[in-house]
């Protein structure tokens, strides 16, 4: 992480001097009087995007601001921090003192701690620790959403594991040291982490557990892959080629599995899928099966993942005769079982690009579009039966489609799908609980754009809200979205962003830990932008090159 040119002693003498003159103000309640973790988070919650402050602990910007930042946040939150300064050296000595520090694996990390990071010249506890961030909240998969001070000169959030989270900011040669937390203050149990695990591949692009994102597309044949990196959350690009497959075509499917790790799925110009993956966090995603299973039909579709209860992914896509068909792991990491016909439902064939997703209890349900233009679904009814269970029709009162369909789980573990008809416009059906029947098509219009095209894709937002992505007919990329649970879902952006290309090909979009969304679209020339929110419910930036 980018620091102050100012050395730590000359830091920590500052910060001496100043206390000692009695300039230092101290915004808290007086010795843990109504002290609360909840507040400590909200308050640094609250800067998010904010650069140095003097309010921090009377901060002089020119040095190095992190701890400053840190103490701010629990003197916020009702905590004594006149033993607390400038200095990361300080909060480890506050541990000690108090009786509160704890080393990496041997506690369970609380909203409110203090993590203490090592980095160029402090790489040790003994050293004084070269960066503190404070955790916001330790999700349900493990990984932890820390909050920080001078993160890219900015207050910014960063999600994974304590390790990873160290690397991000500090670099791969530095270890992660240990937590402190606020004196006096209870700890909670969490939740148990989610032992479940259902997960579904994505259009394209990904958020790590590390709270950055990346994308894929294929152009001239070839799998082109952008990440982001800290602490500027700027793109950087790689041609990870197409592994001796002759070329793929379409839009790549990628999917992470338990440990993060990406895998992407994409169908080769002679009709097979192949898969490239990570074999290692951190690693060269460089390994190929240009061919996935035995028994493989010519496909016409892209593929569409899942990930089942014990880690292993499952795949589907339609062949040219319009069939759906699967092949899956026995177990994570596993080879692959031969293709497996699931037929077409009698819908008269299959045809566009299907969607997979999965229940609460990890069972797979695929919806896809048939020749006639309806959407049909097929589902596996119970861990170890067959995948035959069809619905030929989703809903009433359906119009003919002209896109593959996208679908949402909502809060409840009823889905929901959308797709847009051949007149350019989007509908939605539902089904009112899990397992439930489906409510009638029901029209959303295209939010005056004067058409939408291409294929949408749906996301829902933190409290399990949809907002829909998709192309407009003019090359623009216009969103809509529910603003609140069981209002209608009609506010409309017709043009997501400024600085907007026209795109030829359809969006993809992921959420950020935060709640905030990104999006990703290509444009005639195969250039791939972004677009993105910088909190939850924000305008999005203006449009920019990422590969």
């Amino acid at each position: 992480m980018p620091r102050k040119p100012i050395a730590r002693t000359l830091a920590m003498t500052a910060a001496l001097a100043v206390a000692g003159s009695g300039l230092i103000s101290v915004a808290a309640a007086p010795a843990n009087a109504a002290a609360s973790r909840s507040q400590i988070v909200s308050a640094a919650v609250g800067q998010l995007g904010h650069g140095c402050s003097s309010a921090y602990d009377g901060m002089d910007c020119s040095l190095n601001w992190c701890a400053a930042f840190a103490t701010w946040a629990w003197g916020q939150g009702g905590v004594d921090v006149s033993r607390l300064g400038w200095t990361v050296t300080t909060f480890v000595n506050y541990g000690d003192n108090n009786g509160t520090w704890h080393d990496p694996g041997t506690y369970t990390p609380q909203p409110g701690d203090a993590m203490i990071f090592g980095g160029s010249g402090f790489p040790t506890k003994a050293s004084g620790g070269a960066h503190v961030g404070i955790v916001e909240k330790v999700n349900s998969n493990g990984t932890i959403t820390e909050i920080g001070g001078n993160q890219g000169n900015s207050v910014t959030e960063v999600t994974g594991t304590a390790d990873s989270i160290e690397h991000n900011l500090e670099g791969s040669s530095y270890n992660f040291l240990g937590y402190v937390s606020p004196a006096g203050l209870a700890t909670t149990t969490p939740p148990p982490a989610s032992t479940s695990a259902v997960a579904a591949g994505t259009k394209g692009s990904v958020v790590y557990p590390n709270g950055l994102a990346a994308t894929f597309k294929i152009q001239g044949g070839s799998l082109y892959d952008a990440w982001q990196t800290l602490p500027t959350r700027t793109f950087t690009s790689a041609n990870l080629g197409d592994g001796g497959a002759g070329g793929l075509v379409g839009t790549p499917n990628v999917i992470l599995d338990t440990s993060g790790r990406t895998s992407v799925f994409a169908r080769t110009s002679g009709g097979a899928i192949a898969t490239v993956w990570q074999p290692a966090a951190g690693a060269a995603m460089d390994q190929w099966a240009t061919n996935l299973a035995a028994g493989s039909p010519t496909f016409a579709s892209d593929p569409t993942t899942v990930r089942y209860n014990n880690g292993a992914f499952g795949v589907f896509a339609i062949d040219t005769s319009g069939s759906l068909w699967t092949s899956w792991q026995p177990g994570a990491g596993s080879g692959w079982v031969g293709w497996v016909n699931l037929g077409n439902g009698g819908t008269g064939g299959l045809t566009g690009n299907p969607t997979a997703i999965m229940n609460t209890n990890g069972l797979p349900s695929v919806f896809a579009r048939t020749t006639s233009g309806a959407i049909a679904t097929v589902w596996q009814p119970a861990a170890g039966a067959a995948m035959d269970q069809w619905a030929t029709n989703l809903a009433a009162g359906s119009p003919t489609f002209a896109s593959d369909p996208t679908t949402v789980r909502y809060n409840n573990g009823a889905f929901g799908v959308f797709a847009i008809d051949t007149s350019g416009s989007l509908w939605t059906s539902w089904q009112p609980g899990a397992g439930s029947g489906w409510v009638g098509w029901v029209n959303l219009g295209n939010g005056g754009t004067g058409g939408l095209t291409g294929n949408p894709t749906a996301v829902t937002n933190a409290n399990g809200l949809p907002s829909v992505f998709a192309r407009t007919t003019s090359g623009a990329i216009a969103t809509v979205w529910q603003p609140a649970a069981g209002a209608a879902m009609d506010q409309w952006a017709t043009n997501l962003a400024a600085g907007a290309p026209a795109f030829t090909r359809d969006p993809s979009a992921v959420l950020y830990p935060n709640g905030a969304f990104a999006a990703f679209a290509v444009d005639g020339t195969g250039a791939e932008w972004a677009s993105w929110q910088n909190s939850a419910g924000a305008g999005f930036t203006n449009w920019a090159q990422v590969q």
